[in-house]
């Protein structure tokens, strides 16, 4: 197996702009084309692995140490977007004393996000979101009926 067969050919670039570590990280981090909130939020986990140890074995060549930091990335959007989702559908309620599995232009997910998949019932409502680039989806409930993976009201859990 040759190391290429790991690397996707668009995430690998030999003519990096950046001289410090901090300014690599973010320029890698540009080329997986992720979206504002996820690219944060790997830079942030890549800042924090490089604590425990750098990645680097010299002549300018790094290897990275996170097979699963992107999916990370994904999974954090997809839950955050649900918390928002909370907060709209309890605002909602507030104005119309009912929950609605159609928010229209009131609530948005971002990049890659799919859904969310909103099912009012008795006492709340339920709901799922899905990712482009992943085959694990995230849920969250309100009121007395759960959805598995959540499995506390207002918290959003993946599988």
């Amino acid at each position: 197996m040759r190391l290429r067969e790991f690397f996707s050919e668009d995430a690998v670039s030999l003519d990096l702009q950046s001289t410090s570590k901090d300014a690599v990280l973010k320029e890698l981090v540009g080329l997986l084309k992720l979206d504002e909130k996820a690219q944060a939020m790997l830079f942030k986990m890549l800042k924090r692995r490089e604590t425990l140890g750098s990645t680097g074995i010299g002549n300018h060549i790094a290897i990275p140490k996170f097979a699963n930091t992107k999916e990370k990335a994904y999974l954090t959007s997809m839950k955050s977007d649900l918390r928002n989702l909370v907060t709209t559908e309890e605002s909602y309620f507030a104005d119309s004393i009912k929950y609605t599995s159609n928010l229209g232009t009131m609530y948005r997910t971002s990049t890659g996000v799919l859904g969310p998949t909103i099912v009012v019932t008795a006492d709340g409502w339920t709901a799922t979101v899905s990712h482009t680039t992943t085959t694990r989806t995230c849920a969250v409930y309100a009121g007395s009926t759960s959805l598995a993976p959540a499995t506390k009201e207002g918290e959003p859990r993946c599988s």
